[in-house]
């Protein structure tokens, strides 16, 4: 019991520390502190990496199943230039609105983190 308590506290330090317990500053002044980044404006940045994409089949395999066939005649280079063509489309519509959404969405996310810690002595779980 002791070793599994002990395993516990080790897997959640990370998620520990995130809640900031004990001290007054917000998550943003520690990343700032760390990173110089204030956190106020999320910038993403496009990388042109060159991808290598397999070699297309021109014939199905006969490893693949029927339903699957239309994998082996997919044009790599076609569904690479529509993703990354979608990519440029959503960087381009993202606003202060969605980074809010997402500030909203970690808020939830550290608030059931810390119902689970707060919960994770009691007996229906494992």
């Amino acid at each position: 019991m002791l070793l599994r308590c002990s395993a516990l506290l080790l897997a959640l330090s990370p998620s520990v520390a995130a809640f900031n317990v004990g001290n007054n500053k917000s998550p943003l002044a520690n990343l700032k502190h760390r990173t110089g980044f204030d956190g106020k404006k999320a910038v993403a940045i496009q990388m042109d990496v060159p991808i290598s994409l397999p070699e297309v089949q021109t014939k199905p395999s006969s490893s693949l199943d029927p339903k699957d066939a239309w994998i082996a005649n997919l044009d790599y280079e076609a569904f690479r230039r529509e993703v990354a063509d979608l990519g440029k489309e959503l960087l381009k519509e993202t606003g202060d609105a969605d980074v809010e959404h997402i500030k909203k969405i970690v808020a939830w996310r550290n608030i059931a983190a810390l119902v689970g810690l707060c919960t994770v002595w009691m007996a229906p779980n494992p």
